[in-house]
């Protein structure tokens, strides 16, 4: 918003209102996990069970991803 009001020149300050909000406003939700993407691959490879909250459908990717890695601690 500042940014924009710091664009504003000042004849349009004096005889327009200034808005709150803009017309293509929109709001964006990022989600961050402080889980490494990796950590539930490692975890597999360790102890060869899965995580409880995994789908089916996760397992079996999980599974497929893991051929192409091997832990050699404490590296993956």
């Amino acid at each position: 918003m500042v940014d924009h009001l710091s664009r504003l020149r000042i004849e349009d300050i004096q005889t327009e209102i200034i808005k709150e909000t803009f017309s293509d406003e929109q709001l964006y939700v990022l989600h961050s996990s402080t889980r490494p993407w990796y950590a539930d691959l490692v975890n597999y490879l360790v102890t060869k069970e899965f995580p409880p909250s995994l789908s089916t459908f996760q397992k079996d990717k999980l599974q497929v991803d893991a051929k192409y890695y091997f832990w050699d601690t404490p590296y993956l």
